[in-house]
């Protein structure tokens, strides 16, 4: 499978498309699709962007999963997390001091369902 990004834009606060991935000596610029009003189509990575990986998989209604995706599975809400070698759904147990991870493939991807994303409602990772 071909690696595939997309790009949140901290400033404009929305979703944009990765055209590319330039790598400087201590700077990582990213040129992107989707800015709409802003001037600039080149944004500095972790300063004014997070570069986000596809999962590679989809669930049952065809979406597809990407980092920092919120999903509802077995009746939990769980962060997609990437962890370079395996995605996780990511669920922060603050009252055991502890984190539950189960290791995404097929079928918990298939099961579970796109409620969010961590840019755009983290407020739904309080319930």
């Amino acid at each position: 499978m071909k690696e595939k990004f997309r790009v949140w834009d901290k400033i404009g606060m929305k979703m944009c498309t990765v055209w590319s991935i330039l790598f400087y000596d201590d700077l990582i610029l990213v040129d992107i699709y989707g800015l709409g009003d802003r001037k600039e189509d080149t944004l500095e990575l972790g300063k004014e962007c997070a570069l986000i990986r596809y999962t590679g998989l989809r669930d049952k209604n065809g979406e597809e999963g990407w980092e920092g995706d919120l999903r509802k599975y077995h009746g939990k809400i769980y962060k997609v997390v990437d962890e370079s070698w395996r995605f996780v759904l990511e669920r922060n147990l603050v009252e055991f001091g502890e984190n539950e991870d189960i290791t995404i493939g097929e079928d918990v991807m298939f099961e579970s369902e796109l409620i969010g994303t961590i840019f755009k409602n983290p407020e739904l990772l309080k319930e």
